[in-house]
């Protein structure tokens, strides 16, 4: 008889999802603890709900792999692990070896070849065999036996999922990914080949190889030229993304078999990393395991609340009906918790809860739109609900007017502890233990955690930023969504032409000097021509090799012994602005609208300050002039004009006021250049003998200081000796004595209090700042110093944006604001409201907040963003 489940478990990807998704933990010692905590968590809960009968945990055998020996590149770009995770390794390590889980590593081979030679090898003798992973290219395993389980997601693929997900077959992941390369391993792929062009070119040839020999055949110009020009690349990369299956594993079927014990050793040594409450489910896991055993029965114990968070409510019951008409008395409650099942921008399904009873659910579309016609409309409405802002886009295009309150998870869960992640079902689990997924049921547990997040937000004083700050700008960013910005595609197509015609004379040039052709994407390549053929000296080696960093390449520049840098410099910089805005920007364009409409996130930095994305407008480069074109295809909608506001020097203009320096507030009472004057005051130069590149100098070190920057740091940054930018700090912190005081008390309150916060009482909950551990404790007082000055310059943006709309509403203005960038606000105008909106928004901005020094606002206007300037 065959054996009923074999789990196999990606544990590399185990410890980075555990460790970037959970807050940060740290044991009695101050070793940081969080990553072990959610491995723990997460095999806890993969053997109490999969309940496998064999399992294993497959693991790198290190960076040194046969992979590198076909092409050295692979996965050079990958960064160091951030230095809060590194300790955990051997603790997590420690942990496996504590719970006697089997485990595999095989020597000059990855994760993936160990998982690949398992299946193949092994999974004729299980009835079911499930890989426990977000790799993809694990995908090309699955079969109607074999599946890909994705904890996080809680999502099994099967071939079905695979196709749906991938839109290939999983016998085709390999070619498919071969295709497509991959960024995160360095794999090139075939360079202008994207997700659908490869999805499609397999659905008509089936494998790379009938795609590359066919090449000819292909209709689209693009593909076909990157089809025929990048063979090699592709070969490449296929052999790099194959996966072995025949290796000898060294084991046997019968080794993995495994029922949980909470050995004495296990619990001692939760108990010394301060894993205290994670040992109630481990001890109860342990018993029911053993009960199992006895009676031969099976059992499902559910932990997904995760480890040191409260229990599932196994008996709470959570009532719902599907509605089929409107429930008036539903409707009559002043206070609703609501879940929406969306698909795209439109609404399937709304789950409705009053607080007491049953929760209704509804799906006909015209009660649904009836039920918000009156819900939004209601000035006496409470709505608790996650994410209002998508709701709101919906009401507008549905021509709903707001006035309910809305009492928003998302932002309460941001504002509470903005270093945690707030998706819903997530949050779910943390406070209340379960994450259903009907939205009727959902409505029931979202009413529960608003209330908890209510009383949290009174208790850590932050009820009056979340009503007069980040609530009330929810339904201006959903506008601003709406409102979007046009563009001008034949200004792209242009500059796409021109990049394209530069690319490949740098191409040319270089190659001429070469004497063969080269991938000037590759640093390999790229290493051999300056250090081996043009015997350029070498700067800096890399593990791997030569490095061919941008530094690097600067200061060959700077040398002077050849065009070949300056040409590598500038050939990065254009294909990275081609691939990353040209070419993609105007694929963007809304069909309905023409215009490109971004995401505003509230809730991603932990300063406060907004983000977007999809595309993010606030990445556009803008310290080289290529990258300041960019903006230039932006562009105002016929007989209008675009303005913009710009807060100029608003982090240093905060310093000031925070500090109270006398120097610091003299320069900008009188109008003066900042930092020229620290120019002046750095060298005992008068102020009108100062040179640019001191003035420059003296701007990287203001910026530098005032969030904290070493001497290491800045001697890094101005390219100085470290001594010498000793020197630079303390003659910084001699001349400016306040600044140096005030970053100083902000470190200790923060030590005290375990959090900082901003003018307005937005707090960053900082527990590492009592860590034992140097760098942890190092790094939590640089967010100490630097998240009032950010989150404070954030907040008089989000009110000063607070107090225009409101303004522009009350005067009926039919101008529009349509992106904020960092400081930055940027509206479209009516010709006839110029004046208008020049002198309300500079006004506005300018008179938000009174501070020790004035604020000061550039206002610039024009027909495109560049011209603003």
């Amino acid at each position: 008889m065959k054996n009923k489940k074999l789990i196999i478990v990606d544990i590399s990807s185990f410890i980075f999802r555990s460790f970037y998704a959970i807050r940060p933990l740290h044991a009695p010692d101050g070793t940081p603890v969080n990553a072990v905590h959610g491995v723990l968590s997460m095999l806890m809960k993969l053997l109490s709900k999969e309940r496998p009968s064999h399992i294993f945990l497959a693991r790198d055998s290190g960076r040194k792999t046969f992979r590198l020996e076909i092409y050295p590149e692979y996965k050079a770009n990958r960064s160091e692990p951030p230095e809060e995770l590194k300790p955990q390794f051997k603790l997590i390590e420690e942990l496996m070896e504590k719970m006697q889980i089997p485990s595999l590593t095989l020597e000059n081979y990855e994760a993936d070849d160990v998982i690949g030679s398992a299946v193949v090898q092994w999974k004729d003798f299980f009835e079911e065999v499930f890989i426990v992973s977000s790799d993809k290219d694990l995908m090309q395993f699955v079969d109607d036996k074999v599946k890909i389980l994705d904890t996080m997601k809680e999502k099994i693929y099967g071939p079905n999922d695979v196709f749906e997900k991938m839109g290939v077959r999983p016998d085709q992941i390999v070619d498919y990914l071969s295709l497509l390369g991959d960024s995160s391993d360095n794999i090139p792929g075939v360079r202008g080949i994207g997700e659908k062009g490869a999805a499609k070119l397999l659905a008509e040839y089936g494998t790379l190889e009938e795609c590359l020999k066919n090449a000819e055949k292909v209709t689209n110009k693009k593909a076909k030229e990157a089809l025929i020009n990048h063979v090699a690349d592709a070969h490449l990369s296929k052999s790099l993304i194959e996966i072995k299956t025949d290796l000898p594993l060294g084991t046997s079927v019968e080794n993995l078999k495994y029922i949980f014990q909470a050995h004495p050793d296990l619990i001692e040594f939760l108990k010394r990393l301060g894993l205290k409450a994670a040992l109630k489910n481990i001890e109860e896991l342990s018993y029911l395991e053993s009960q199992a055993e006895v009676n031969n029965q099976s059992f499902e114990m559910n932990v997904q609340g995760g480890l040191g968070f409260p229990p599932p409510k196994t008996d709470r019951n959570l009532p719902f009906v599907s509605m089929t008409s409107l429930d008036e008395e539903m409707l009559k409650a002043t206070i609703l918790s609501i879940d929406i099942l969306w698909d795209a921008a439109e609404i399937k399904g709304l789950g409705l809860y009053n607080g007491k009873g049953e929760a209704h659910y509804y799906e006909d579309p015209s009660i649904i739109k009836e039920i918000f016609s009156r819900l939004l409309t209601h000035e006496n409405q409470e709505i608790f609900i996650h994410q209002s802002k998508k709701l709101l886009a919906w009401a507008f295009a549905s021509k709903i007017e707001i006035r309910c309150h809305f009492s928003d998870t998302l932002l309460m869960h941001y504002l509470t502890d903005s270093s945690w992640t707030h998706e819903l079902s997530e949050l779910f689990k943390r406070y209340e233990g379960d994450s259903p997924e009907h939205p009727a049921e959902r409505s029931i547990l979202l009413w529960d955690l608003a209330t908890k997040l209510k009383k949290d937000l009174l208790e850590k004083n932050l009820v009056s930023i979340y009503e007069e700050i980040d609530l009330p700008l929810v339904s201006i960013l959903a506008e601003m969504e709406k409102n979007g910005i046009m563009i001008n595609p034949s200004f792209f197509a242009t500059l796409d032409k021109e990049f394209s015609e530069i690319l490949r004379r740098i191409e040319k040039e270089v190659e001429e000097v070469s004497g063969q052709t080269l991938n000037l994407k590759s640093p390999k390549q790229v290493g051999e021509l300056l250090f081996e053929k043009l015997k350029l000296p070498v700067i800096k080696k890399t593990k791997t090799g030569y490095s061919t960093d941008s530094e690097v390449l600067e200061e060959l520049v700077s040398l002077q012994l050849s065009p070949i840098p300056q040409m590598i410099l500038q050939y990065r910089e254009l294909e990275k602005l081609s691939s990353t805005y040209v070419q993609v920007l105007p694929t963007l364009v809304h069909g309905d609208t023409k215009r490109i409409h971004t995401t505003f996130n509230q809730t991603v930095t932990t300063t406060g300050r907004l983000s977007s994305e999809h595309p993010n407008l606030q990445n556009i480069p803008v310290r080289t002039e290529n990258g300041r074109r960019i903006r230039k295809g932006f562009v105002a909608s016929p007989g209008k004009l675009l303005l913009s506001a710009d807060y100029s020097q608003i982090e240093l203009r905060l310093l000031a006021h925070f500090s109270e320096d006398p120097i610091m507030l003299k320069a900008f009472h009188n109008n003066e250049d900042i930092h020229a004057q620290t120019a002046a005051e750095l060298s005992g130069t008068p102020l009108a003998q100062i040179t640019r590149e001191e003035r420059n100098m003296a701007k990287t070190v203001n910026f530098g200081l005032m969030y904290g920057q070493s001497s290491f740091g800045l001697a890094g940054t101005l390219g100085i000796g470290r001594n010498q930018a000793k020197e630079y700090i303390t003659r910084y912190f001699e001349r400016f004595s306040h600044v140096k005081s005030f970053l100083d008390t902000l470190k200790e309150k923060a030590e005290i209090k375990a959090y900082t916060e901003t003018l307005h009482g937005r707090k960053r909950f900082i527990p590492d700042i009592r860590s034992q551990n140097r760098n942890i404790k190092s790094a939590a007082e640089r967010i100490a110093i630097n998240t009032p000055i950010q989150g404070t310059a954030a907040d008089i943006l989000k009110l000063a944006m607070i107090s225009i709309d409101k303004e522009m509403k009350k005067l009926k203005l039919k101008s529009k604001m349509l992106l904020q960038v960092h400081d930055e606000l940027i509206f479209e105008v009516e010709e006839n409201e110029l004046e208008q909106i020049k002198n309300l928004v500079q006004e506005k901005m300018e008179n938000v907040v009174a501070l020790k020094v004035p604020l000061t606002v550039n206002i610039g206007i024009g027909v495109n963003w560049f011209d603003l300037k």
